[in-house]
């Protein structure tokens, strides 16, 4: 399919729990209407740690039932992901 267009709706957060520590969380919904689902729901919740210029970030994604059902449990469905970045 070329050409489709889709809108994502998404709210998220970031919160300091301490000066180095911040909890992240997230939901959405892709809305792909040429889809017979019309779409699909996601959401991530994490943790993300700071010291100078590194972060260690642990979180947890997933889609809904239609994500699964259009993507495939092997593409989409829940993961936890660990990730670490530098700034500079």
């Amino acid at each position: 399919m070329e050409n489709e267009h889709t809108v994502a709706y998404e709210l998220a957060l970031q919160h300091p729990i301490l000066d180095w520590l911040e909890v992240t969380a997230g939901v959405g919904y892709r809305d792909l209407p040429t889809f017979e689902s019309g779409g699909y729901g996601y959401w991530s919740l994490g943790l993300t740690a700071r010291r100078g210029a590194l972060s260690l970030d642990l979180a947890r994604f997933g889609t809904d039932a239609d994500g699964r059902a259009l993507f495939g449990s092997h593409l989409a469905g829940d993961r936890t992901v660990v990730s670490v970045g530098w700034t500079f």
